[in-house]
């Protein structure tokens, strides 16, 4: 199989301030590679379930986190490719692995008086 590539010729400019010092600054690039959201938004879950020094949440081939019947997925967790599509399909991992675990473990009938109660004061 033969496959021909052609480079067009193509530049972009980026003109940027720094924040340092704020001179503006002109560069010609060949291409644009655009990212966002470096840093994972899980400070909230420092003290609930294990994370990475980096702040991802430590998941198994499951989506189990280290706390029981927690389950995690997409860029915040450890999954290496942070793509919107692996996150599609670890969400319905998670939900699956979330939903087997919900039929194999019984919810004792005090834990739902309980909620039933709370639920109704709330009312």
């Amino acid at each position: 199989m033969w496959a021909i590539l052609y480079s067009l010729p193509c530049s972009v400019t980026i003109v940027y301030q720094d924040r340092s010092d704020e001179q503006v600054h002109e560069k010609a690039l060949a291409g644009v590679f655009v990212q966002i959201g470096l840093v994972p938004n899980s400070q909230f879950l420092k003290d609930v379930v294990d994370l990475t020094s980096y702040g991802e949440v430590i998941i198994d081939h499951k989506c189990q986190t280290s706390q029981s019947g927690i389950f995690a997925a997409g860029d915040v967790t450890t999954v290496p490719y942070k793509q919107i599509v692996v996150s599609m399909g670890e969400g319905s991992k998670a939900a699956l692995a979330a939903f087997e675990y919900l039929l194999s473990h019984e919810v004792e009938e005090e834990d739902l008086s309980s909620q039933s109660t709370e639920q109704s004061k709330v009312a």
